[in-house]
């Protein structure tokens, strides 16, 4: 699956050309036209769909052999001008005036973000639910601050305050560590740089309680009601039509920030809980407002209920990223099954119990699972005996896939450490995750509701599922479980019973650092070719060999890393080694020795 805006869909629709294959050339390539012509095309996207454009950019739309200029139809979709399309070149003075009246800028805006910085598509993993938000570009989400006769917003300028904590850079009041987009652009990697649009405060012309207060389910009976009132109230002040990206004639998102309180982290049931839904699901009938319809929406409260101070990003990042279609990590029915309790990513995740790192302040990055069903990050396939490095996913944004035959089912290694948006995750080391992605469970926000089959799983390198152990989730931590593969504990297995390609080994963390073997199943773990000796130091006979990672003394032999910590004294057996370099000692005689 792949991350392409939603109007993409029309453009497939209206012919636009296609190739099943292999990412798209980033090179001219030339064409030949019905009328004999040759044009220079460039195509933008990958295997599962791409978008046909002239070197200098103008949409182009494919029919009977020929690429005709694309325009807007009446109704907003791509259609073809009827005018065939030239190399820049070749195109007269009229011409050019022609084409400009096709409103090109307008047809493109749509996948724009796919185009700027010269980047192009990117390639989306399974494990998203329905959306229509786009996770690339320079999106505008529109923000509303609300308040009720009897809960008013705390500070004297609220609308200046989200202002600053949704977009400044650097943002630090209460001691936050940055502001939501300084978090998005760190997570995307600069490929998502939204803009949010804060508007209010509107109050509401009813208490927080008519809203926010408990059904028998315990489920606030009147929030979508609250969504509908504060739109209404800023129709002559806001186009919404600002806010519908793919012209579909609906509302991408609208965010509500109410005052007060969140039920999720305060005693009082007539608070509203933070969520994420839309009119539709509500059975609400949906406002048309400046020619577009209102339907999907979230919303956060303004009092952090621990520090009552103002809510940090935390639950805006969380309900932000089911906007962009990101499901709940946690178990949504808390309940357990005759499996047990589902035992969740925990605080490692911003979409489990990740928004409530220092106090709401600091949520967790998003781990390589939410950066590739995002197209935020394209992992890296293991599939063959390879020697790995996983630098810290906050700086590389790099990370390493393992895929079943279907590729819905997938693990993922990522390297997680102990700074800046992960400061307060409960360990350090590479965090293993099992995705397992099946439309209908995601479309349910159910995917880590049943123990015995979880969807968006961790693995826990010290196998245990108990809260106090969360640091030891990492390999190889405390467990020092420096093996991953189908005979270890914990197991290396798809659902299916397929056997994996490859198995991991010699797992092993160093200044932040991960590195690791792969090996194709059927390989010999320690037949390593880029295993290497080097810098013996003296000129006499070799006092060792190194076969691989197997260090083969003959004679007794000391061995020390390349700090001087002594690993290992009079060693005469033969010694597997961890990748690193190491000093090894033998009376007068010593040698320094790599193994990759």
């Amino acid at each position: 699956m792949h991350r392409l805006i939603l109007s993409l869909l029309a453009l497939l629709s209206a012919g636009i050309a296609l190739v099943y294959a292999k990412p798209a050339s980033p090179n001219p390539i030339p064409h030949r036209q019905a009328d004999g012509s040759i044009i220079e095309i460039l195509k933008h996207g990958d295997e599962k769909a791409h978008i046909v454009t002239t070197t200098d950019s103008l949409p182009l739309i494919s029919q009977n052999g020929s690429f005709y200029y694309a325009t807007l139809s009446t109704s907003g979709s791509p259609v073809s001008s009827g005018i065939v399309a030239k190399s820049p070149s070749l195109r007269s003075a009229d011409e050019s005036k022609v084409i400009a009246t096709l409103r090109p800028k307008e047809t493109l805006n749509t996948y724009a973000s796919l185009l700027s910085s010269g980047k192009r598509a990117q390639t989306r993993g399974p494990g998203l639910m329905p959306t229509k938000f786009p996770s690339i570009g320079d999106p505008k989400a529109l923000v509303i601050l609300v308040q009720f006769t009897d809960v008013k917003f705390t500070g004297e300028n609220p609308r200046e305050f989200f202002e600053r904590e949704l977009n400044q850079e650097g943002f630090s009041d209460y001691d936050a560590t940055g502001s939501a987009k300084d978090w998005f652009i760190a997570n995307s990697n600069g490929l998502f740089r939204p803009q949010f649009d804060v508007y209010g405060p509107v109050s509401l012309p009813r208490s927080m309680a008519y809203y926010g207060a408990n059904n028998a389910q315990g489920n606030d009976i009147r929030a979508v009601k609250m969504i509908i009132a504060a739109c209404g109230a800023l129709d002559r002040e806001i186009n919404y039509a600002d806010y519908d990206t793919d012209n579909d004639g609906i509302i991408d998102n609208v965010f509500i920030y109410y005052a007060g309180y969140g039920e999720a982290d305060y005693a009082d049931p007539n608070c509203i809980w933070p969520h994420s839904w839309s009119l539709q699901e509500a059975g609400e009938e949906a406002p048309v407002l400046d020619g577009c319809t209102l339907n999907h929406y979230a919303c956060s409260s303004e009092i952090n209920g621990s520090t009552h101070c103002p809510d940090g990003i935390g639950t805006f990042v969380h309900e932000f990223s089911h906007v962009l279609g990101l499901p709940d990590l946690y178990n949504t029915t808390y309940a357990s099954t005759s499996a047990g309790t589902p035992f969740t990513p925990g605080a490692y995740s911003t979409l489990d119990i990740g928004p409530y790192n220092n106090n709401g302040r600091t949520p967790p990055n998003y781990s390589s699972y939410e950066r590739y069903a995002l197209g935020w990050m394209e992992p890296l396939i293991l599939s063959k005996s390879e020697n790995c490095e996983l630098p810290p996913l906050a700086e590389s944004n790099k990370a390493y896939i393992v895929k079943s035959l279907d590729s819905k089912e997938y693990y993922l290694f990522e390297n997680r450490q102990q700074t800046g948006n992960d400061l307060y995750i409960p360990g350090h080391g590479m965090l293993v995750w099992h995705i397992d992605y099946d439309e209908r469970i995601f479309a349910r926000n159910e995917v880590n509701n049943n123990a015995a089959h979880q969807y968006v799983d961790l693995v826990e390198a010290d196998g245990s599922q108990i809260d106090r152990d969360r640091a030891n989730d990492l390999f190889p931590g405390a467990a020092r479980a420096t093996t991953f593969s189908s005979s270890s504990r914990p197991r290396f297995s798809f659902w299916s019973g397929e056997a994996p390609p490859v198995s991991l080994h010699f797992i092993t963390e160093d200044n932040s650092n991960i590195t690791f073997r792969a090996v194709k199943k059927g390989d010999n773990p320690n037949d390593d070719p880029e295993a290497s000796v080097s810098d013996i130091t003296d000129s006499g006979e070799p006092f060792f060999t190194l076969s691989g990672r197997i260090l083969s003394p003959q004679c007794p032999v000391d061995i020390y890393s390349l700090q001087g910590s002594l690993i290992a004294c009079g060693v005469t057996a033969d010694t597997p080694l961890d990748s690193g370099v190491y000093i090894i000692l033998s009376g007068d005689r010593q040698a320094k020795i790599i193994v990759r």
